[in-house]
């Protein structure tokens, strides 16, 4: 991305640069709120009135973007930076743009308590782990009404924890696209001390933000060019510890319990032989060794079943989720 570089005084702490006016300009950065919407507060940072809309000042918008640029740069903190923006149109953007810097997202919904209970917290995201580690092992053990259950639960946890189910420290900053939609995150940040980068439109009250950025929270273009050079900057920062994300599947376990079911469908034969040839060796004296194998043929037989049945269900909550990414 061409454009302007940062003043003399960063320069040498950022290696590339900021989008430059033209391509702040072109992305509509500038477009604010309709002007009975407005917050006082941001006075300073309006260049005037076009059909009744508020129009921010560009150039204040490329200032507070190369400190917040800045900032993510030179953070010391080996803590990944946190991104937040649960807007509809905004969640695949800061999906891709977090797993590409390494960084912690919440694209979903805000958990309450994320940053002042976040002991609490811990344990959902232990949670999460633990169910996707077992769905990866295989549920060939349990009952059907009991993966069932799991699914559920596996399925609630990833849609709120996804993007932050490695965090096991406070993150060292929270990116925010909207201070009005995102208005919890920002008090826990400012309870707990996290230093905040947030993007503050005309309705949008930019006190106590350590790093405001003012642009259009909106536009799908806006939000793209913003969050693009925030996570190139949180990307580069060679202090901070990368997030490395893994987002199992449905069909990823179902192409497991295949192969689990197919493994199965051999131990039963060989099970099978087992029993057959003790009988012909005349080992049918042997009551010990004869309930072994049918016990163990009975738990292969059971599972495989279970196996089967959970299918079904998987195949159910994968056409679910597709029709509810569609809408």
């Amino acid at each position: 991305m061409s454009g302007v570089k940062l003043t003399s005084q960063t320069t040498d702490q950022i290696p590339f640069c900021v989008p430059s006016k033209d391509e702040l300009l072109a992305a509509g950065v500038q477009f604010g709120h309709q002007v009975q919407r407005w917050n006082p507060k941001m006075k300073d940072y309006i260049l005037g009135v076009k059909n009744g809309i508020h129009i921010i000042d560009v150039e204040k918008t490329l200032e507070s973007l190369s400190n917040a640029v800045n900032f993510l740069m030179s953070n010391q903190s080996e803590s990944p930076v946190l991104f937040v923006a649960t807007k509809r149109q905004a969640r695949s953007i800061v999906r891709d743009l977090a797993v590409q810097s390494g960084s912690y997202f919440v694209d979903r919904r805000w958990v309450g308590g994320l940053f002042t209970n976040f002991s609490v917290i811990k344990k959902s995201l232990e949670k999460l782990e633990y169910l996707e580690r077992v769905f990866m092992e295989g549920v060939t053990d349990r009952t059907k009404f009991e993966v069932n259950l799991m699914k559920k639960k596996w399925d609630r946890l990833s849609s709120l924890y996804g993007g932050i189910k490695t965090m096991r420290v406070r993150p060292s900053a929270i990116v925010i696209l909207d201070v009005c939609y995102e208005k919890s995150a920002l008090v826990e940040a400012r309870k707990v001390g996290i230093t905040t980068v947030a993007v503050v439109d005309t309705n949008a009250d930019p006190e106590g933000i350590d790093y405001p950025i003012f642009a259009n929270d909106d536009a799908i273009s806006s939000i793209k060019i913003i969050l693009d050079t925030l996570a190139k900057a949180a990307m580069n920062n060679r202090n901070t510890v990368k997030v490395v994300h893994n987002f199992p599947t449905f069909d990823t376990i179902m192409r497991l319990e295949s192969s689990n079911l197919a493994q199965l469908s051999d131990d039963n034969g060989l099970m099978a032989q087992e029993y057959e040839m003790s009988s012909e060796k005349g080992e049918q004296d042997s009551q010990s060794v004869q309930k072994v194998v049918r016990r163990r043929l009975r738990v292969a037989r059971k599972s495989t079943n279970q196996i089967e049945s959970s299918k079904g269900i998987l195949g159910k909550y994968q056409a679910q989720k597709e029709k509810d990414k569609n809408n």
